[in-house]
């Protein structure tokens, strides 16, 4: 993502390595205002947003835009990744034919048309390297055995939340890992390594959520921190030849577990 690595490569030469977390509600209205004058973002706040996670919006004439994010969540995190997520949109698509506000739903992107879905990644892809780029998330994993006390740490270097430092982790690691989202005890998606889609095979899609197999996935003990509640299974607890099951963290009525 190369417009979210120039902002970082800019970040790191004015603020150093240790600049973390971005401000990106300030670095949105500030770097909008220098590059694009003449149409820059020029507020950044929360709203009452029924059914929305975020939006970016112009006004009529196109020479100010306007991100918002839903003001009943209460994630710091997922604000964080929200107001990042919209200023991806500001920067790669605005200009796009034809294209007005973005509206921001919290439905899975498998449901979208291709356009949208394609557009979305996009954003949540600059999102997740302006917040959390790799060549600093590889340094702090680099001499670690990963675990949640380390993905928590992180977790609070990026102001990010655990399923967004999960999931860029499972990016870029050598291990075969999945991380699994479900929901009252069905799979919502899930997310895997390379090393992971060269083996397989994994478990449901958004398309068809599929029971979590909780005969084969015994937690065996368990373990309480602020952020989340991590479970850990034994090794062999899957059927055979399958990945050991690790859950990392339980937010709100969504369990994420990764496979590993």
């Amino acid at each position: 993502m190369a417009e979210a690595n120039g902002i970082s490569a800019l970040l790191n030469q004015v603020l150093g390595p240790e600049r973390f977390p971005v401000n990106v509600a300030e670095l949105a209205l500030e770097y909008s205002q220098q590059r694009f004058p003449k149409s820059p973002i020029t507020r950044v706040h929360g709203a009452a947003l029924p059914c929305l996670e975020g939006m970016l919006k112009p006004n009529k004439d196109r020479t100010r835009w306007l991100i918002v994010y839903d003001a009943a969540v209460t994630s710091p995190g997922r604000i964080q990744f929200t107001i990042a997520h919209e200023f991806g949109h500001y920067l790669l698509h605005r200009e796009l034919p034809g294209q007005g506000a973005f509206l921001c739903s919290t439905e899975d992107t498998a449901g979208w048309s291709g356009g949208v879905r394609a557009m979305e990644n996009d954003a949540d892809k600059f999102a997740a390297t302006l917040l959390m780029p790799f060549d600093d998330f590889r340094r702090q994993v680099a001499s670690a055995t990963v675990n949640l006390d380390v993905l928590s740490g992180c977790a609070g270097r990026y102001g990010a939340s655990m399923q967004a430092v999960i999931r860029r982790w499972i990016e870029f690691t050598p291990e075969r890992a999945v991380m699994v989202v479900s929901r009252s005890g069905f799979i919502q998606w899930s997310w895997s390594s390379q090393t992971a889609l060269k083996t397989g095979p994994f478990p449901g899609s958004a398309n068809r959520p599929s029971r979590f197999p909780k005969d084969r996935w015994r937690p065996v003990r368990c373990a309480v921190s602020t952020s989340a509640r991590a479970s850990r299974y034994p090794p062999g607890s899957g059927s055979p030849g399958s990945p050991t099951i690790c859950p990392f963290a339980r937010c709100a009525s969504f369990r994420i577990t990764t496979i590993s």
